[in-house]
């Protein structure tokens, strides 16, 4: 957010003005539709609460071991996922 806020103010800001002098109608529908999605982020981080991504580890963890895997095939899973990750 910080590159695209530091590139639309030092690089398109000039850009930005012709287009707002060019089509005021269009400048400002686009100014709605921003304001108007912040609204709704806004609204739906305030209604929905998320959790701690902790509890799909544990949900995992019981649903595999429950399956009759052991824990070393369990741990085994990360090791593989380190592997090819780095």
């Amino acid at each position: 957010m910080a590159i695209l806020g530091t590139w639309l103010a030092l690089v398109a800001r000039r850009r930005t003005g012709r287009f707002a002098a060019r089509t005021p109608a269009g400048a400002f529908r686009i100014v709605i539709a921003v304001v108007l999605a912040l609204g709704a982020g806004e609204l739906v981080l305030i209604r929905v609460h998320l959790r701690p991504a902790e509890w799909l580890a544990a949900e995992f963890r019981a649903v595999y071991l429950s399956q009759r895997h052991s824990f070393a095939d369990f741990l085994s899973l990360f090791q593989v996922a380190e592997r090819n990750t780095s």
